[in-house]
């Protein structure tokens, strides 16, 4: 029989030790290897987000860690394939690397930790952290049964605080409350939670709704500062200043999560004799929100938002944007609709794009992605991946919206059988996802 690797050994006890104290604190102590203490220091800086990283060097250091971490591992990996403590940390690296904004790591996360899950589908890990990774990413729907297949194998503590997030998103106030109820039982200092069942049981009496994922403008044409689902039904870019406060306020301005670099890419685009008079909002952003906002005036890419990058280029001089703005005038962005959709990032774009203009070709494009979920094979896994995001997503957005619940009908005679087989699904999964 072959013998395990150094490597597996070790994250084998480090693996074993985190299964046992999933249920109360997380992660354990690890043993010495460098490996391990790599591993250690990574979750330290990035198990969450936004990463604790302060400077440039910081994050520069970030970063050539977790690289050294998964050149590691995908070669043993190679060596020992579907070895399940390989490809748990795999997965465990790649979602703190989607922490780091590091591209495409989402996609490879979940495509490990689902490895993990298949080869030990009775070990607790998979299941929490994928949850985990879900839920922190806007993706509750998908959160929630692994959260709860966690629960049922006993990670109850984390399990619960994600649960309650996720419940929180799907606007389930009554499950929100139920598993805050029983996670402050063990924490109950948690300021998170205690907040979330403070909303909810508010939602629950009939008061103020808790914050959702739609910017509505208010009666004084000024928004509350959530998020933009519908913004492309009632535009008001007289009121932009205070939604990119709002966005702001909301952690929306956060790199690796874009969606909204999709959504203020096109009302920059569209709004070009505006943007100069918004520049002074932009420089009222603390700087990793005003990165963001460079990122977004290069993928809009008009002679406009140019002209204020490069303007910003000058005045970042010794920022911690500075670096950032300097590398997007090296090269202009390509029309959205130009661009490869090579993760779940590319998705996001669109459907940022899609919420800002309501503009059809955004959602078609989308569609575009949809056979991708029934090829199969080692190669395509990533593929895969994307095409069964972008079914995940249109269903969950066809649900809230009947203008894209009506595009998709529309699309069904023009597309080919493949495409139409998944269509279909989204078509009549769609409505159950309204009552959720």
């Amino acid at each position: 029989m072959k013998r395990p690797s150094a490597a597996i050994q070790i994250l084998a006890v480090f693996l074993t030790a985190a299964a046992c104290a999933a249920s109360m604190a997380g992660a354990a102590e690890p043993p010495g290897s460098q490996l391990e203490k790599d591993l250690k220091e990574l979750s330290r800086v990035a198990d969450g987000y936004p990463p604790r990283v302060k400077t440039p060097e910081e994050r520069a250091q970030a970063l050539a860690n977790f690289r050294s971490i998964e050149a590691h591992l995908v070669k043993d990996l190679q060596d020992s394939p579907h070895e399940f403590v390989l490809e748990m940390w795999l997965g465990e690296t790649y979602r703190m690397g989607h922490n780091l904004d590091v591209a495409g790591a989402w996609d490879k996360a979940v495509l490990h930790l689902k490895e993990a899950e298949r080869l030990k589908p009775d070990n607790v890990l998979p299941p929490l952290q994928l949850g985990k990774l879900y839920a922190a990413s806007g993706h509750p729907a998908e959160a929630e049964p692994q959260l709860l297949l966690a629960l049922k194998l006993g990670g109850s503590i984390q399990a619960r605080y994600y649960l309650a997030f996720a419940y929180y998103q799907l606007k389930q106030y009554d499950k929100v409350v139920a598993q805050a109820g029983e996670y402050l039982k063990t924490d109950p200092n948690s300021e998170f939670i205690k907040n979330l069942k403070e909303r909810s049981e508010a939602a629950l009496r009939g008061e103020r709704e808790p914050k959702t994922s739609t910017i509505q403008p208010k009666k004084d044409g000024t928004y509350d500062p959530s998020s933009f689902l519908l913004y492309y039904t009632k535009p008001q870019p007289a009121s932009f200043p205070s939604l990119l406060a709002g966005l702001q306020e909301e952690g929306a301005l956060a790199l690796g999560h874009m969606t909204a670099a999709g959504f203020l890419s096109q009302i920059f685009h569209d709004n070009p004799d505006r943007l100069k008079g918004w520049t002074t909002a932009f420089w009222q952003l603390d700087d990793a929100a005003r990165a963001y906002v460079w990122l977004s005036l290069w993928f809009a890419n008009t002679p406009q938002a140019n002209a204020i990058l490069e303007d910003a280029a000058r005045k970042e001089k010794g920022s911690a944007a500075a670096e950032s703005v300097a590398k997007l005038l090296k090269s202009p962005s390509r029309p959205l609709l130009e661009l490869p959709i090579d993760s779940g990032s590319s998705l996001d774009l669109l459907w940022g794009a899609f919420y800002a203009t309501g503009r059809q070709e955004y959602l078609a494009k989308i569609i575009d992605c949809l056979p991708w979920s029934l090829q199969t094979g080692k190669a395509e896994k990533l593929k895969v991946a994307i095409g069964k995001a972008a079914e995940w997503s249109l269903r969950t957005n066809a649900g809230r919206d009947p203008h894209v619940l009506e595009f998709c009908k529309t699309e069904l005679a023009r597309r080919d059988s493949d495409t139409r087989t998944v269509l279909s699904k989204v078509i009549v999964d769609a409505p159950k996802t309204a009552s959720q």
